[in-house]
């Protein structure tokens, strides 16, 4: 629902949200599919017809059976320059996987190269790390509508220059993802892509 909701509220900026089944289509791509089968994920035709610059987030999943870890990964796409940062709430991403791999190579089909930064951050108290990447995605879509570069937006979503690990309150975060939750609607819903 918050990815829904986010979508909904930030159609005008250039930044394209992956579906919350993104880790799992991801896994199953396969280069030779292209990229109107990977921009599956993003539930827009503009994105899967064109592929625009613009901010790809994607929340992402690690886990089986339900049991596993959220986090966010984030392209900003300019023509061909590409930059992905990995923002975790276990206080370091990894860029080093198969699905890091996977979106380089929907976004760079055997060319160019996508620079990774992996994103110190506050680090998680208990078992926040969903109401944590909404609240990246969240801090990633507000700064887009400011006119933050994307590195402004990402040092403002790891929260180091906002918390610190004694000032860290992880229901606040809680509480902002359940706030961001409740003003869904039905009509905010983004159905999937059939190719």
């Amino acid at each position: 629902m918050a990815v829904d909701i986010l979508r909904y509220d930030h159609t005008e900026i250039n930044v394209f949200l992956a579906c919350t089944e993104a880790t799992s289509i991801i896994d199953s791509w396969e280069p030779h599919q292209g990229w109107r089968r990977f921009a599956r994920i993003f539930r827009s035709t503009l994105v899967s017809h064109r592929k625009p610059d613009g901010v790809y987030l994607i929340p992402a999943f690690s886990g089986d059976n339900g049991c596993g870890h959220w986090h966010a990964i984030i392209v900003e796409k300019r023509g061909r320059t590409k930059k992905g940062f990995a923002i975790d709430s276990l206080g370091t991403g990894s860029v080093n996987n198969s699905v890091i791999r996977k979106i380089t190579d929907a976004f760079n089909p055997g060319r160019g190269s996508c620079e990774w930064t992996v994103s110190q951050s506050i680090r998680q108290q208990e078992v926040e790390c969903g109401p944590r990447t909404v609240c990246t995605l969240e801090a990633i879509c507000k700064g887009r509508r400011d006119g933050n570069t994307i590195e402004e937006s990402v040092r403002n979503a790891t929260l180091l220059e906002i918390e610190t690990d004694s000032s860290y309150n992880q229901m606040k975060y809680r509480r902002r993802a359940a706030h961001l939750i409740g003003r869904y609607r039905k009509q905010m819903m983004t159905p999937p892509l059939r190719n």
